[in-house]
């Protein structure tokens, strides 16, 4: 690693726990949003079978399927920079034990 300066074990586990609590929060957020959208899909089914639909629901369930693809985005991108870190952790660790 010429020209680069190695982290510390301490700074990428505390990088680690703080990625960790992000992913925490962003878990909390989409199961949030998976009880919208199956409360949306209720009132759908429930619409349906009184013929009563209506183009407000249906909008309502786009704006939450949409967040909810964003939502898996943002936990799919927090899980790639963990596993960034937890790569960095072992390239580290194992110029510790040499």
């Amino acid at each position: 690693m010429t020209g680069q300066h190695a982290r510390s074990l301490e700074a990428i586990l505390q990088d680690r726990l703080r990625l960790a609590q992000d992913i925490a929060a962003a878990n909390r957020e989409h199961l949030r949003l998976v009880q919208i959208a199956r409360g949306l899909e209720v009132l759908a089914l429930k619409e349906d079978r009184d013929g009563e639909a209506t183009a407000a629901l249906g909008a309502e369930q786009e704006t939450s399927h949409r967040a909810l693809d964003d939502s898996l985005e943002t936990l799919n991108r927090l899980d790639a920079m963990l596993a960034g870190l937890d790569d960095e952790l072992a390239r580290a660790m194992k110029g510790q034990i040499r």
